[in-house]
């Protein structure tokens, strides 16, 4: 597999010209910086999620973990629980319903707008973790836990575990609702 990867370069250079011959009489590096684009590294054997500007990146070990292909319908639905937000990744069979974003080749569902912005919140960079129901999948950023109380903040007196979560459909849910207590 073949992984394209943005790298900006920023230098910031003195120089010193012979006004005359229009020669470079000395040249003094001040600053640089390089920046470059966080994708998964598809052969990290941790089941890593990025999420970009647009959409929702997988390495290959995430891809094992939910056991999907190209074409899979998945999306991220967020489960309170003790007024904590979690996000959580799922096939659209593991949710029961119709509707979710396709899985593509590249490894990545396309994740714009509102949806992008509120996954945005819980951070850029996750690890997947098992729930015990199947095809339901945990989305991990320990740097950045919601508190639902607090809109978004950092928890760090709870360790997460994901046997701890028991995601069930509540009665009254519509299918398409985002956001539910269990």
């Amino acid at each position: 597999m073949k992984e394209t990867f943005l790298t900006t370069y920023s230098f910031v250079y003195e120089q010193t010209v012979d006004t005359e011959t229009g020669e470079i009489v000395n040249s003094k590096l001040l600053d640089k910086k390089v920046v470059v684009s966080e994708k998964p590294d598809p052969e990290d054997e941790t089941p890593r999620v990025t999420l970009e500007s647009n959409k929702v990146v997988f390495n290959n070990s995430a891809i094992q973990l939910i056991g999907v292909k190209p074409g899979t319908l998945m999306d991220i639905k967020y489960k309170v629980n003790n007024g904590t937000s979690v996000p959580v990744l799922g096939t659209a069979e593991a949710f029961n319903v119709e509707g979710g974003n396709k899985l593509t080749k590249s490894n990545s569902i396309s994740f714009r707008g509102v949806k992008n912005d509120t996954l945005s919140q819980y951070g850029k960079n996750f690890i997947l973790e098992k729930t015990q129901r199947k095809g339901e999948f945990l989305l991990i950023n320990k740097e950045n836990i919601i508190n639902t109380d607090d809109k978004i903040g950092i928890d760090e007196s709870k360790n997460w575990k994901p046997e701890e979560f028991e995601i069930e459909n509540p009665e009254g849910l519509e299918a398409d609702d985002d956001i539910f207590e269990f």
